[in-house]
């Protein structure tokens, strides 16, 4: 999940400029994988739940994008996004398994 979401600001948000600071975060916090990525890059436009929309039984012809938050949300229990005062931060939760 963090590798898509890095991808992503660094393709969509600096639209592939170097010299920009992406910023991941990871913390344990009450039994869950907290990650957030954040940039100052474009915002992302509003979207609903991600569907692919292609067949995947036709392999001649998978896209090679457009798959990255589809995948996100796969993976991850919830997917948030805000953009406020030319920050954007993509937080993402994961359940994990009790230490005890």
């Amino acid at each position: 999940a963090i590798v898509e979401a890095v991808n992503n600001v660094v393709r969509h948000a600096y639209h592939g400029e170097p010299g920009h600071t992406v910023e991941v975060t990871v913390t344990v916090d009450g039994g869950q994988l907290v990650l957030e990525v954040a940039d100052e890059g474009t915002p992302m436009p509003p979207h609903g739940t991600p569907v692919l929309d292609f067949d995947p039984d036709d392999l001649a012809n998978l896209p090679e994008g457009g798959m990255g938050l589809f995948l996100i949300h796969s993976v991850m229990d919830t997917v948030e996004y805000r953009s406020r005062d030319g920050r954007n931060i993509l937080a993402m939760t994961h359940r994990i398994a009790d230490a005890a």
